[in-house]
């Protein structure tokens, strides 16, 4: 497909959210992306390693986030792609949590239109 700048993988949580978050990052000025979908967690992983155009990840902390994220930072191949956990809980210990095992950056539900755009923006500039 010309122009697509990548892929972002959205993975976790129900399918109605990871359409809301795709629908978001499709309405913003963030270019043309391919969009990927995961419902697990070992299904991302096997995702991410058969897409080596990913640019972003969209995780679900609450679906054994931490232990996947892990595993995304350990992997040479993957370790340098941006995640943002998107979580229900807005708990300070969790947030911590998850950047210290390697988040990019993360949403807390509910989360907006305008929050997954600036979040996207923010992860594919850096």
């Amino acid at each position: 497909m010309q122009g697509v700048r990548g892929a972002i993988l959205v993975a976790g949580g129900s399918a109605a959210r990871r359409r809301i978050v795709i629908q978001a990052i499709r309405e913003s000025n963030c270019g043309d992306h391919e969009f990927l979908e995961s419902d697990g967690d070992g299904d991302l992983l096997r995702q991410l390693a058969e897409a080596p155009s990913t640019r972003l990840v969209f995780l679900d902390w609450n679906r054994n986030g931490a232990a996947t994220l892990r595993a995304i930072r350990a992997d040479p191949v993957t370790r340098g792609i941006p995640v943002i956990v998107t979580t229900r809980e807005a708990e300070r210990a969790g947030l911590v949590e998850a950047i210290q095992a390697g988040a990019t950056n993360w949403l807390v539900e509910p989360f907006d239109r305008r929050t997954i755009q600036e979040k996207v923006e923010a992860a594919l500039e850096g």
